[in-house]
């Protein structure tokens, strides 16, 4: 039954991720790398999730209120982080990639037209010019960037990755809030089980950064990664011990301009975990 079902499924999610990147790709010709354009195309994403997936999502957010123009991390654990990823992404959201994806036949071609930025395999040499790039969206275009701080998936090889800097110095010198967002195990995800069981999307407390200089952003990343290990613990038990009293079914914001959301936000404080 286990080889049936894999082989059923993998068929079904070939299929529809075929499908589903020619429909987006002419959908998105029609406003060619519009920032809305990867939450429209989340739309047809989440369907997936219990039905193909087998897996019963669940939200938990810590504030109802969010910044309009922000920079959202989140951990990065295999690949069905492109699914899950499809129930918490906001509006006038984009993720970064390498501009290699964009060669990869039909997904490439959406993953261009939807508007996410694409940029080239940086050295450190090139890494200043990458984050401009990206700030420069940002605060001229108004996006919002979805990135995964760890650089790499995880695998279960360990619980959180040692987080890297460039999300937090783009968010630092654009001058925007920084979104957490951690998931619950993905791990345990079989391709031939039927029931994947449940998992849980966090919203944390928005980050306000401002005051903060580039040189604190080292400090930042640590101090982020420690909460993130923390609060993916938590999330875990909760799901081990079926307790899902403070979840929704989705996640529900009222959007704040950047302005008065800093304004009514105290500054954050390095040192200092946020409860």
């Amino acid at each position: 039954m286990y080889y049936i079902i894999a082989f059923v499924r993998t068929l079904v999610v070939l299929v529809y991720w075929i499908f589903l990147c020619l429909f987006a790709f002419i959908l998105c010709l029609f406003k060619l790398k519009d920032k809305m354009n990867m939450y429209r195309i989340a739309y047809f994403v989440r369907p997936l999730l219990k039905p193909v997936y087998g897996l019963n999502t669940k939200v938990e957010q810590e504030t109802d209120n969010l910044p309009k123009t922000a920079v959202y991390i989140s951990n990065h654990q295999n690949t069905l982080d492109i699914v899950t990823l499809a129930k918490m992404i906001q509006p006038n959201t984009v993720t970064v990639g390498k501009r290699q994806l964009s060669w990869i036949p039909i997904f490439g071609w959406m993953y261009w037209a939807s508007g996410n930025i694409l940029i080239e395999k940086t050295s450190a040499s090139k890494s200043y010019k990458t984050v401009q790039q990206v700030v420069d969206k940002i605060v001229n275009h108004k996006y919002c960037v979805w990135l995964f701080p760890e650089g790499t998936r995880s695998y279960g090889r360990w619980e959180i990755a040692p987080f890297k800097v460039g999300a937090f110095i783009t968010a630092i010198e654009a001058g925007v809030p920084i979104i957490p967002v951690v998931v619950s195990d993905l791990n345990k995800y079989k391709v031939g089980k039927l029931n994947n069981g449940d998992v849980i999307m966090k919203y944390l407390t928005p980050i306000n950064t401002k005051g903060m200089k580039r040189s604190q952003a080292k400090a930042l990343a640590a101090q982020l990664e420690k909460q993130f290990i923390e609060e993916y613990r938590k999330l875990n038990a909760k799901v081990a011990a079926k307790d899902f009293s403070a979840c929704t079914d989705m996640p529900k914001f009222t959007f704040v301009d950047n302005d008065q959301w800093i304004e009514s936000n105290p500054e954050y404080k390095l040192g200092e975990d946020k409860a």
